[in-house]
Parts: structure tokens; sequence; C-alpha cells
């Protein structure tokens, strides 16, 4: 029993350079991430991304709005033209 105890407690000696390397390693990237996340909090980078997303589907919405609408009016061309209609604001 003694015997087996001492090669636990040498065994977990030996191992730990390994583990305080391990334990470095993730105390750095833990503050780099840390750092990371504080500069997008103060540049409100999360605000901007969320705002850009909406936008995007926004934008999305609006082609495919814009795709029903010419089909539904079959894309009515004068002159090489295409007219949307008034719901798009074309008035040419």
């Amino acid at each position: 029993m003694l015997n087996d105890t001492t090669s636990k407690l040498t065994s977990a000696v030996s191992s730990l350079p390994e583990l305080l390397e391990k334990k470095r390693l993730l105390d750095s990237h833990t503050n780099i991430a840390t750092a990371l996340l504080d500069h997008i909090k103060k540049r409100k980078l999360d605000v901007f991304f969320e705002t850009e997303e909406k936008l995007m589907t926004k934008q999305v919405q609006v082609r495919r709005n814009m795709n029903f609408h010419m089909k539904k009016s079959n894309s009515k061309f004068h002159s090489g033209k295409i007219y949307y209609g008034s719901s798009f604001g074309s008035s040419r």
C-alpha cells in the first residue's frame, strides 16, 4: 500500500512540469481572448455585426420582392429599360 501511494506521488510530481506548461498556455490564451473581447465591446463590433446582418438580410428580402414583382408583372420592357412599377419608386 505504501509502495502504491509512493508510485502515485512520484507520477504526479513527474507530470507537474507538463501540467504547469499546459496551465501557462491556457492562462495565456484566456488573457488574449479576454483582451479581444474587451476591444470588441469597446468598439461595439458586436452591434456593428448585428446591424450589418440585418442590412444584408433586408437587402436579400428586397431583391426577392423585386424578383417577385418582376415575375408578377412579366417585366414590362420599353425602349430597352425595365419598368418595375411605382412600388419601387421608378418613374422613368
